[in-house]
């Protein structure tokens, strides 16, 4: 178990570095997920994550209005999270 310390303080670095300090590693892993499996539902997501329903529907708020100041594409149609 000491590992996973060590690779969440090599990510938070990484993100730190290329600019992104801003996003969270639990909002990395949605994007990721999301990456993976683009027609997810948001309770699938939440499943993923380990969180309820409401808190996953927050963060996907925050990234989605995080992103227009980020400068990010994310489509508003067609995609999942329904």
């Amino acid at each position: 178990m000491t590992v996973v310390p060590a690779i969440t303080r090599f990510l938070r670095a990484e993100l730190r570095r290329h600019g992104h300090p801003q996003v969270s590693l639990s909002q990395l892993r949605v994007l990721y997920f999301l990456n993976r499996r683009p027609q997810a539902s948001l309770s699938e997501v939440a499943d993923y994550l380990d969180v309820t329903r409401p808190t996953m529907s927050a963060m996907i708020e925050r990234l989605v209005h995080g992103a227009s100041w980020r400068g990010w594409m994310i489509p508003r149609s067609g995609g999942g999270l329904r």
